[in-house]
C-alpha cells in the first residue's frame, strides 16, 4: 500500500459512526465475504458490497486501494457497501481494485481483488494516478480530521419501594432515577472541539435538582485554534477563567468566555461573563439569562521575556457585575448587590526556581444592595505578598538520609469592606503574616505553621481590634516491616498533628457593649496504622480543650479514642469495622457526655461478576448528662447481574435493597421507633466508547 495511511482511514470512520446503532455482530478478517459491482463509464462510482451483519469493529480494519494507491479516505458509505465515487471520471484502460484487512498494518491480508476497463476516451493516464487526489488534495484530506472519541456512561434505575414503616414525607412508591456522563473530543486540523455533559433522571419532582424528571446537570462546549501566530478559544458552559486571585478564586460558573493569544503564549487575554449563581438544568443554557446575577470582565496575562517555568509572568483581571450578597460583616443577605474589581499579580521565581515569589494588589467597588438600596458603597483594597524558597541547591543528606527542605513566609492585608462577588469565601478585615515549612526525610515527613492575625486593619473607632496567634503542626514516620516474632506488626506509620490558638484584644473602643476575646484552644492527635498481607488496622487519639477567660461560655475538655480494622481476600470480599468512643466535659457545669460509635461494612462477590452483597450497620450510643436515644442502622442491598455491562454493550441487574432505622429512647420509651424500607431495583448500566 502507498499514500493514505492510518490518518485518511480515520475519514472513513466517521462516516461509518452514523451506522454503530443498527450494524450488528459480523463477520472479523478474513471471513469477510465481499461482492464487487464494476463501473460501466468512467463516471460511474465503484461500490463493494460488504456483508449486512458486518460490525464497526471489523470496518475500521479494512482498506480499499485503487491502482495501488489507498484510496480509503474519500470512500462513503452506503448501508455497508464501501462506495468510491471518482473526484474526476477514470481514465481508459484498466484498473485494479483490492480490499484489504489491516489489523496487521506491516502484513495487510488480501480479502478480495477485482479488475475493471474503462473504454474511450484518453489512455493517457491508464495508471489512473490522474484519476485520483493530488498531493495537494491529498494533504487537504488528511488536514481534515485528525483524530476524535466519544465517551458515554449512564446509570438509570427503576425501583419500587415494596414496604416501608414510619415513613415521613416519602417518596414516590415507583421512581425511575439515574444519571450519566457524556465526554467527547474532536480534532480538525487545527482546531480542536472539546465537550462534556452530565445528566440527571428522576422522576418525583421532589426528589428532582430542578423540578424537571429528565433534565441537563452541567455540560462545558469548548473550541480552540492553535495557529501559526495566533491561538483562539471560546467556552460555553461550566468553566472557571484559570486564575486563581482575592478578586476572583473558585468562580465555577455558567456561562461563556472567550480568548485570544499569540501561537508561542507570551499574551492571552479572555473576555468572559458568567453568572453569579451556581446553575443547572437546561432551562437557562448559557447561564446568562439574568441581568441581576451575572458578572463580565476580561483577563490578560503576559510573559514578556520568555515561556520557561519561574519566567516573569504578569497577569490582571477585571470583573463588574451583580448577584446576591453579603452585607458588612453582619452576614445580612441581601436580593441584589453590585460589586466591581480588579487585580494585578506578579510572580516570578529566581535561582533555578528555588525562590518563587508572588504579589498580588486587589481593590473593590461593593455596594450590598446595589443602587435601589440605601447602604452605601464601599471602596476596599487589599493585598498579598508570598515568598517560597528551598534553601539546598541539592538536598542534603543527613544520617544517610535525603532532606528535601522548602520555606515560606505571605503577608495578607484585606480591608475592612472588601467584597467580591466572584470569590464570596474571601475573609475581609484581616491583616496576617505567616511563616511555613515542610520537610521531607528519610522516612518521615512533616509541616510547621504559624500565623498572627489582627483585624480592625483600618482602624475604625467604634471596631475592636483582636488578634490570633496560630500554631499549627503535623508529622508522620514510616516504619520498616517487622521481622519474625514481630512481623504480625506488619508495616506500621506513626503520626501526630495538632494545633495551639490564642484568640485576644489588642484595644477595646470606648463605650463598646460586645463580648470580650480572650480564649485559648489546643488539639493534639497521635495514631498509627499498619497493614501486613491482607490485614490492616490502626489506631489513634484526639484531645482538645477550650478555655475561655473572659468567662462568656463555658471551658470545655474533649477526649475521643478511635480505632479501625480491614480485611480482605483481595479477590471476592471485603470486611471493614470501626469503632470511636468519645468523652466530652463541660468543666464550668461538671458535667459528661459519652458517646460510642461503631461501624461495619462488607461487601462480597458471593457470585463473581454476578451475585454481590453489600451491607452497612452503624450503632450510636450515647450516655450521660446529654442521653440522646441510642441508634441502629442498617442498609443493605443484595445484586444480581444477569446481563454483563461491556465497552458499547449495556448491563442489566436485579437487586433487592433497603434500610432501617431503629431509636430506643433510654430516658423516656416515647423516643423508640423503628423505620424501615424495602426497595425492588432494574438498573441499566451503559457504557459507550468510540475513537477514531
Amino acid at each position: 500500500m502507498t499514500g493514505g495511511g492510518d490518518i485518511f482511514r480515520n475519514l472513513s470512520i466517521l462516516a461509518i459512526t452514523c451506522i454503530f446503532l443498527i450494524v450488528g455482530q459480523g463477520s472479523v478478517g478474513a471471513a469477510v465475504q465481499a461482492e464487487f459491482v464494476a463501473p460501466s463509464a468512467g463516471s460511474d462510482v465503484v461500490r463493494i458490497k460488504l456483508p449486512e451483519d458486518i460490525d464497526i469493529l471489523t470496518l475500521t480494519t479494512l482498506a480499499v486501494e485503487l491502482d495501488a494507491i489507498d484510496v480509503t479516505a474519500i470512500l462513503s458509505l452506503d448501508g455497508t457497501d464501501f462506495v468510491l465515487k471518482p473526484l474526476k471520471p477514470f481514465a481508459a484502460g484498466i484498473h485494479q481494485v483490492r480490499l484489504l484487512d489491516i489489523t496487521n498494518a506491516e502484513n495487510p491480508v488480501e480479502l478480495g481483488s477485482w479488475i475493471f476497463e474503462i473504454h474511450g476516451g484518453s489512455s493517457s493516464n491508464a495508471g489512473a494516478l490522474a484519476d485520483l487526489p493530488d498531493e495537494t488534495e491529498l494533504s487537504r484530506a488528511e488536514a481534515m480530521l485528525t483524530s476524535g472519541s466519544i465517551r458515554f456512561d449512564s446509570l438509570t434505575e427503576t425501583s419500587l419501594r415494596l414496604a416501608e414503616r414510619n415513613i415521613t414525607n416519602a417518596p414516590d412508591k415507583g421512581i425511575l432515577s439515574g444519571a450519566g456522563d457524556f465526554n467527547a473530543n474532536l480534532e480538525v486540523g487545527k482546531l480542536q472541539l472539546q465537550s462534556r455533559a452530565n445528566y440527571f433522571l428522576q422522576t418525583d419532582n421532589d426528589k428532582s435538582l430542578t423540578g424537571n424528571a429528565l433534565d441537563l446537570g452541567e455540560y462545558e462546549l469548548s473550541l480552540n485554534y492553535s495557529g501559526e501566530d495566533l491561538a483562539l478559544g471560546a467556552t460555553l458552559g461550566h468553566h472557571d477563567i484559570g486564575v486563581q486571585s482575592l478578586t476572583m478564586s473558585g468562580f465555577y460558573r455558567r456561562g461563556a468566555s472567550v480568548q485570544i493569544g499569540d501561537a508561542a503564549g507570551h499574551v492571552r487575554a479572555k473576555a468572559f461573563s458568567l453568572g453569579t449563581e451556581s446553575i443547572a438544568g437546561g432551562e437557562n443554557f448559557s447561564g446568562l439569562n439574568n441581568g441581576d446575577e451575572r458578572i463580565s470582565g476580561g483577563s490578560l496575562t503576559v510573559q514578556p521575556f520568555s515561556l520557561e517555568p519561574g519566567a516573569l509572568k504578569i497577569t490582571g483581571i477585571f470583573y463588574d457585575g451583580k448577584g446576591a450578597g453579603i452585607g458588612d460583616g453582619i452576614m445580612v443577605t441581601e436580593p441584589v448587590a453590585e460589586g466591581r474589581g480588579w487585580s494585578a499579580i506578579v510572580e516570578k521565581s529566581f535561582a533555578d526556581q528555588r525562590i518563587v515569589a508572588r504579589g498580588e494588589y486587589a481593590h473593590s467597588i461593593y455596594d450590598q444592595d446595589g443602587d435601589a438600596g440605601s447602604a452605601p458603597t464601599k471602596d476596599s483594597d487589599a493585598i498579598s505578598i508570598s515568598l517560597d524558597l528551598r534553601p539546598f541547591a541539592s538536598p542534603p543528606i543527613w544520617l544517610g538520609d535525603t532532606a528535601d527542605i522548602s520555606l515560606g513566609v505571605s503577608y495578607n492585608r484585606l480591608g475592612t469592606y472588601f467584597q467580591s462577588l466572584a470569590n464570596a469565601g474571601v475573609a475581609a478585615d484581616r491583616e496576617a503574616y505567616a511563616l511555613y515549612g515542610s520537610m521531607n526525610w528519610g522516612k518521615s515527613s512533616s509541616n510547621l505553621q504559624y500565623i498572627y492575625e489582627t483585624n480592625n486593619v483600618d482602624g475604625l473607632e467604634a471596631v475592636a481590634t483582636d488578634y490570633l496567634h496560630n500554631l499549627s503542626f503535623s508529622t508522620n514516620y514510616a516504619m520498616e516491616p517487622f521481622e519474625g516474632a514481630m512481623s504480625w506488626l506488619g508495616t506500621p506509620s506513626v503520626y501526630l498533628s495538632g494545633f495551639v490558638a490564642d484568640a485576644g484584644r489588642l484595644d477595646t473602643p470606648s463605650g463598646y457593649l460586645g463580648p470580650g476575646t480572650n480564649n485559648l484552644t489546643k488539639s493534639l492527635t497521635l495514631g498509627g496504622n499498619t497493614s501486613v498481607g491482607n490485614w490492616s488496622w490502626g489506631v489513634s487519639h484526639t484531645i482538645s480543650s477550650y478555655e475561655d477567660f473572659t468567662n462568656t461560655s463555658s471551658d470545655t475538655l474533649n477526649n475521643g479514642t478511635a480505632f479501625n480494622v480491614n480485611w480482605t481476600d483481595f479477590d471476592r470480599f471485603n470486611f471493614g469495622g470501626a469503632i470511636q468512643f468519645n468523652v466530652f466535659e463541660d468543666l464550668d457545669e461538671n458535667t459528661s457526655n459519652f458517646g460510642t460509635n461503631i461501624g461495619v461494612d462488607v461487601s462480597a462477590a458471593i457470585i463473581r461478576d454476578i451475585l454481590d452483597l453489600n451491607l452497612d450497620y452503624n450503632l450510636n450510643l450515647s450516655a450521660g448528662s446529654g442521653d440522646q436515644p441510642d441508634t441502629h442502622l442498617v442498609n443493605g442491598e443484595i445484586e444480581w447481574t444477569f446481563l454483563q455491562a461491556e465497552p458499547n454493550n449495556p448491563g442489566m441487574a436485579l437487586a433487592l435493597g433497603g434500610s432501617m432505622e431503629s431509636s430506643n429512647g433510654n430516658a423516656d420509651s416515647a423516643d423508640d421507633e423503628t423505620i424501615y424500607q424495602v426497595f425492588l431495583v432494574f438498573r441499566v448500566k451503559a457504557p459507550f466508547a468510540y475513537d477514531y
